[in-house]
């Protein structure tokens, strides 16, 4: 088996799209894409996404996206700090 790491989805669907690869991408991406080629799928066990950053170094936008992911429904936000 070879591991291939691709720079986009697109690229990712596209692969697989030529049956020379499997991918791995969010459900919630996949039904974004407007592919003309179906390809079977297989539901994965749920992971968590961690967010790290630093410390001391918080920029504003890193600080409302923390705020978004913080209210979104149901979901347990824990950052990690180096």
């Amino acid at each position: 088996m070879q591991t291939t790491e691709l720079g986009s989805y697109h690229a990712i669907l596209a692969s697989v799209a030529t049956g020379n690869a499997a991918g791995v991408m969010p459900k919630s991406v996949l039904d974004l894409m407007h592919w003309p080629v179906t390809a079977p799928t297989h539901q994965l066990a749920a992971v968590d996404t961690i967010l790290v950053y630093r410390k001391n170094d918080r920029p504003s936008a890193f600080n409302a996206f923390r705020e978004v992911l913080g209210t979104a429904k149901g979901r347990d936000l824990r950052l990690a700090t180096q």
